[in-house]
């Protein structure tokens, strides 16, 4: 009788064939999750808020134990054709911030229990440099020089002293 009544319940739990449930949690509903934990644990909450909306904009519905570096390689093609506040596409680094919250919500999901590892934590950022050139002509470094602090200022040279 006894372990009868075992058997009933481990079926009734899902254990009794030792099927491994895949999670049904999307990419959204971990990020209700993690948002209050972002407002709390992060000054710059605000930043992660806006960067999520570009996120779940495209992978809102998308499940997030299935997601792939597929998944992500669309995600970041996607952006290209839209524009930034700016007039602009959004940069390399715009999408890696992006792609690294995601990482960010999926590991706490990890950590709280519902995923049983991160999908998406062996994607590769982009990581391209964001250099920017600015060439000084000789009516704009005398301002510069006049405007910087004295520690910053060369020794050997003022816009007073001639070549």
């Amino acid at each position: 009788m006894a372990c009868s009544t075992k058997v009933k319940a481990e079926a009734f739990e899902g254990r009794f064939f030792d099927r491994v449930r895949t999670p049904t949690c999307t990419v959204a509903d971990l990020w209700s999750a993690y948002e209050p934990i972002a407002k709390r644990d992060n000054d710059a909450w605000q930043t992660d808020v806006g960067r999520a909306k570009h996120l779940l904009r495209h992978l809102a519905a998308q499940r997030a134990f299935s997601l792939t570096l597929k998944d992500i390689e669309a995600y970041r093609s996607r952006p290209l054709g839209e524009s930034t506040p700016r007039a602009t596409q959004p940069t390399a680094a715009t999408l890696d911030r992006e792609v690294e919250l995601l990482k960010r919500i999926l590991n706490y999901a990890v950590a709280c229990g519902k995923l049983p590892n991160n999908p998406v934590a062996n994607v590769k950022l982009l990581r391209k440099p964001n250099v920017r050139r600015v060439v000084l002509d000789e009516a704009a470094f005398p301002r510069l020089f006049d405007a910087s602090e004295e520690a910053l200022k060369p020794s050997f040279w003022s816009p007073s002293t001639p070549e």
